[in-house]
């Protein structure tokens, strides 16, 4: 992962846009967009359920206080 990115759905078909330090870019190739999704659900698969997120993130600020 080399940065944060968003897929989104148009008229026309799926794009990613991908976030790099002092710019970005669009991603309009299927192939690549495909990656982008599959990226996505890769994240999701992993991630915490949101109550447990939550959670994480509490502790968390509180040890930093």
């Amino acid at each position: 992962m080399n940065g944060s990115f968003k897929v989104m759905t148009g008229a026309s078909g799926d794009v990613a846009f991908t976030e790099a330090t002092g710019g970005g870019r669009l991603v309009p190739s299927a192939t690549e967009v495909r990656d982008y999704v599959l990226r996505y659900d890769r994240i999701g698969q992993k991630a915490l359920p949101e109550d447990q997120s939550r959670e994480l993130i509490r502790k968390i600020m509180e040890a930093m206080q």
